[in-house]
């Protein structure tokens, strides 16, 4: 894993970093808008990335998006309760994507009596060593989501809460530079490749931030396949460091076997942070908030998959499982 040592805090104003450009592609800001099939509505929210020039971003009440980008790179475009739809976009007429709704699947919810609690993938937070979600000078914003595999060993289980480490900056250690309120986090990793290096985290606030909860059923391969609730979940994570959601309201029925719960990062002004190196000076990256926890694991047993720009869920070659542990009620 790149972890790094030493890690400095300031306030962010950007919310892009530096993109890349291919040789004989011109490159120009596009707009695109993300409308629903059916009632020609734009769809707020909708997540769309560009792997070719490493961005990741977010429609706005207008269901836009503004990218620097060529005519001929692809763009993914997902919205949770819609089919993704992966496009060139040169390819999309008048500047449009549209998209279409999934039918809706029953939850199969029926009130579970049983007073039988269960709690799956316990953590110490104490334990906790290193985080995933932000960008390095060699994957800049690397992928979309993070999940933990879970196995439930009941015939039912309705989901009620979850818990998260995320990186927690320390104001106790804060310094003043140049007229400017700096926090430092200091944490050990041995196994940092290349040794050690100096971030620089920009911020427009200390740790507030908006998450995305998505629970996946697994496919017969063992990768997340649909959603297993229709529902939005959206977190406020606050200045502590773990994340607790209350999901009872959903109601979500998980059925025995495998099932996923991956954090969504939402790329937006409020979660971002540039980051920069001292190594690499000319390097500023973008990455957006909440940093989530791992432990390390020993054995075999792969549990941790990342979501890619190209909408494709792979095994992390990180020898950790996520730090998300959930609770629930069992018959």
């Amino acid at each position: 894993m790149k972890m790094l040592k030493y890690l400095v805090l300031f306030c962010a104003f950007a919310l892009f970093g530096q993109i890349p450009s291919l040789q004989g592609q011109e490159i120009n800001r596009v707009a695109i808008l993300i409308t629903d099939s059916t009632t020609k509505k734009p769809i707020i929210g909708a997540l769309v990335s560009c792997k070719a020039r490493l961005t990741y971003t977010m429609a706005d009440k207008q269901g836009k998006v503004d990218l620097l980008a060529a005519k001929t790179d692809s763009i993914y475009v997902e919205m949770q309760n819609y089919l993704s739809k992966k496009i060139r976009i040169k390819d999309a007429e008048y500047g449009r994507v549209q998209l279409v709704q999934k039918k809706a699947t029953a939850s199969g919810f029926k009130q579970i009596k049983g007073n039988k609690k269960l709690t799956l993938n316990e953590f110490n937070i104490a334990h906790v060593k290193h985080y995933v979600g932000f960008p390095d000078p060699f994957n800049p914003l690397p992928y979309q989501q993070a999940a933990q595999r879970f196995y439930n060993p009941a015939e039912r289980y309705m989901l009620e809460k979850i818990s998260v480490a995320q990186l927690l900056f320390n104001v106790e250690l804060a310094i003043t530079e140049n007229n400017r309120l700096i926090f430092t986090y200091n944490y050990r990793d041995g196994d940092s490749p290349g040794g050690d290096n100096s971030r620089v985290y920009k911020y427009q606030d200390l740790q507030n931030t908006t998450l995305r909860v998505r629970i996946y059923r697994a496919d017969a391969t063992g990768f997340p396949a649909e959603d297993l609730c229709n529902e939005e979940i959206n977190v406020t994570a606050e200045n502590s460091n773990k994340i607790v959601a209350n999901l009872s309201k959903y109601k979500i029925i998980i059925p025995k076997g495998d099932f996923f719960v991956a954090i969504q990062w939402l790329p937006n002004i409020d979660n971002a942070s540039q980051i920069s190196y001292s190594t690499f000076s000319s390097t500023k990256l973008t990455g957006f908030k909440p940093y989530v926890g791992v432990e390390p694991i020993k054995g075999k047993d792969v549990t941790f998959f990342v979501k890619d720009y190209s909408g494709n869920w792979k095994i992390s070659p990180d020898k950790v499982k996520l730090a998300i542990a959930v609770t629930g009620r069992t018959e």
